[in-house]
């Protein structure tokens, strides 16, 4: 009579777990090559639509401006899952005199007064 582990047994158990372990490996590596390519494409849609929410923004601020709770520098937009990360809509740069300068954030040029198109 043996006592112990059958060695055939044992080696059988390894093979499986290791089988096991290589199929769980292949699936995270795929996972994460699919999450790589979602936040890829993800970032991609929201460069595009931050631009219009920033024109959308401007307006809504040229609208209600007359109203004195509208602080109109003080504007950003976010993405709705990421709320900490703003960007700015106005340039908000003090000009001589105190007033603020009117332009969008991402002007070019030197600040200054609303340049009408």
């Amino acid at each position: 009579m043996r006592r112990g582990l059958d060695p055939v047994e044992v080696h059988a158990f390894l093979h499986r777990v290791a089988g096991d372990l290589a199929l769980a490996r292949r699936e995270v590596a795929r996972t994460a090559e699919e999450n790589v390519r979602i936040k890829r494409a993800l970032r991609n849609w929201q460069s595009r639509f931050t631009p219009g929410a920033r024109g959308f923004a401007r307006s809504i601020c040229r609208t209600l401006g007359f109203l004195a709770d509208v602080e109109r520098g003080g504007t950003t937009v976010s993405r709705e899952d990421e709320q900490s990360v703003r960007h700015w809509v106005w340039c908000d740069r003090v000009l001589d005199g105190g007033r603020r300068c009117p332009l969008p954030a991402d002007h070019d040029g030197a600040c200054g007064p609303l340049r009408r198109r």
